[in-house]
């Protein structure tokens, strides 16, 4: 993650292209847990409610499909074929969307997290079904921030790619816990737990 973020607030791929083979060898590791069905992540942690409901191999899932990505841009940035990796996260995207998406093109997991990660790494079928969801799930939860650690990093965007930047607004603003409990309690760095 570091050197992704890195190359994309900087421009300087120099960290990213250094980390190939690192990326490589979490790669391997990652999907022989996938293929032994192991989990070694702890879900979508330290939330608020509905949290613990999202499955530990979903986000072990989507930390590969993740890495993946990662993995393809610094090849590309290096001038390496990226033709077999991409291929992979190909097959494993059709593998997580055939696991986690219903005929209606909604999540199975029906909880902030695990929608606002199918909507911003591209795992749908019927964007507008996904989108219906993400706002359902947020007003049917009182616009009360129910996502870890992993989930709010792109919850709000996720909103605001379904044309709900209004829900994005709210639970920034009003969900209590959230940060508007934070900044009640004087908080002057964000606290691990809502």
């Amino acid at each position: 993650e570091l050197p992704y973020r890195a190359y994309l607030y900087t421009g300087d791929s120099s960290m990213l292209v250094g980390a190939i083979e690192y990326f490589d060898r979490y790669l391997d590791f990652l999907e022989s847990y996938i293929k032994e069905n192991k989990n070694f992540i702890l879900a979508d942690w330290m939330g608020w409610g509905n949290s613990p409901l999202i499955p530990c191999e979903f986000v072990r899932d989507i930390i590969f499909l993740k890495g993946l990505k990662i993995t393809s841009l610094a090849y590309k940035l290096d001038g390496r074929d990226t033709k077999a990796i991409d291929d992979k996260l190909e097959s494993y995207k059709n593998i997580f969307a055939s696991r986690y998406l219903d005929k209606d093109g909604r999540c199975t997991v029906n909880e902030q997290t695990a929608v606002a990660l199918m909507i911003m790494f591209g795992i749908y079928t019927d964007k507008e079904a996904i989108s219906k969801q993400m706002a359902e799930i947020v007003e049917r939860d009182g616009c009360t921030l129910t996502a870890g650690m992993l989930g709010v990093q792109y919850l709000y965007d996720a909103l605001g790619e379904s044309g709900r930047g209004d829900l994005a607004y709210k639970l920034i603003t009003e969900s209590d816990p959230g940060y508007k409990t934070w900044y009640e309690h004087g908080a002057d760095t964000l606290w691990e737990c809502w």
